[in-house]
């Protein structure tokens, strides 16, 4: 009696040891990552970003005055486009043969936004030079969104007051970036835009994570169904 309790058990806790262990080796793959906490404070996040007129600091620096994880954020001070922006300098390579990507990054401004202030643009470089992938003026809304070719444009409605960090999360498929682009490397840049001086931003805990196929989830679970059943064959219940 004891022995076919042992077995039992076996036959019900490998399988699930083995779809723990599937699961954990198709998790989602972080190809980038980036919260700013391995840079100065006050410095610039070189050579990962670049920013407009490195010499001049107080445009653009690493920042531990705001932050949405850690203790540091990127600092970008208001104006025009020249010097409103953070540029990847180093493409990052698409390992694998992911079924999306997701780039995701949070933002925040120091004060209320007009209608024609705010992201200006969130944009990836697939290879042959950055698209615009989406534009947010006025309130920042984040949420999830899908890109596929066509820039996503958010409605430009005016803030009253400051908001705390925004996360936007964007899922670009394998059928445009590999389909039709045929990627196999991406960088990122991101544009703000404001009029005066007391409106600027913090830009925050950017990542660019790939999405495993799911048939690479159903290979794993196939398996684990053949392993069950064969466990149950070997140990038949007396």
């Amino acid at each position: 009696m004891l022995s076919l309790y042992f077995c039992t058990v076996k036959v019900i806790l490998l399988p699930i040891l083995f779809v723990m262990t599937c699961l954990l080796h198709v998790k989602a793959d972080v190809l980038f990552s980036d919260s700013f906490e391995a840079y100065a404070d006050g410095g610039l996040p070189s050579p990962t970003w670049d920013v407009y007129n490195p010499s001049n600091l107080s445009l653009a620096h690493v920042s531990n005055a705001e932050a949405s994880v850690g203790s540091q954020s990127m600092y970008i001070r208001n104006g025009d486009s020249k010097f409103s922006y953070l540029e990847q300098n180093t493409a990052i390579n698409i390992s694998g043969n992911p079924d999306a990507l997701v780039f995701s990054f949070d933002i925040k401004g120091t004060y209320s936004l007009a209608s024609h202030e705010g992201l200006s643009s969130f944009e990836v470089d697939f290879g042959s030079g950055f698209e615009t992938v989406l534009s947010d003026l006025g309130e920042l809304q984040g949420g999830d969104h899908t890109y596929t070719g066509t820039t996503l444009t958010l409605s430009s409605t005016a803030s009253s007051s400051t908001a705390p960090f925004i996360r936007y999360a964007i899922t670009v498929p394998k059928t445009y970036f590999a389909d039709v682009l045929s990627a196999s490397t991406v960088r990122t840049k991101l544009s703000t835009k404001s009029g005066w001086s007391n409106l600027n931003f913090y830009v925050d805990n950017i990542t660019v994570t790939a999405i495993p196929e799911p048939s690479s989830l159903l290979m794993l679970l196939s398996g684990f169904g053949l392993l069950f059943a064969g466990m149950r064959t070997r140990n038949p219940r007396s």
